[in-house]
């Protein structure tokens, strides 16, 4: 019997849903992340501003999209439905020569 994993890979994770994302909202320069406009808008009201037009006017947040370099720009995995960090040595898998371990 085979023990197939499904394991994806992600440049961030969304605050709101916590789901992994590779393009998305930044808020605070990296202090949160939003997947999609209703997260976004969520954010926005959890950091004091009426909507995300406004976050974005006061250069709280802005959309990005990481996408463009995934080996460069992966810091997650996904395996099984639990993520894992960028790290070191005790990591379950290798992904691009890089060992991962579980977020804590």
């Amino acid at each position: 019997m085979t023990n197939t994993k499904q394991i994806e890979t992600f440049a961030r994770i969304c605050s709101v849903t916590g789901c992994g994302i590779w393009d998305g909202w930044v808020f605070n320069d990296g202090d949160f992340y939003a997947a999609d406009e209703q997260s976004a808008e969520k954010m926005a009201r959890i950091l004091g501003y009426k909507d995300t037009q406004e976050a974005y006017d006061k250069n709280a947040c802005y959309w990005t999209d990481w996408a463009e370099d995934e080996e460069e720009n992966t810091q997650y995995i996904q395996i099984d439905g639990v993520f894992y960090d960028y790290a070191g040595e005790d990591a379950p898998v290798e992904i691009y020569g890089t060992e991962y371990k579980p977020i804590k």
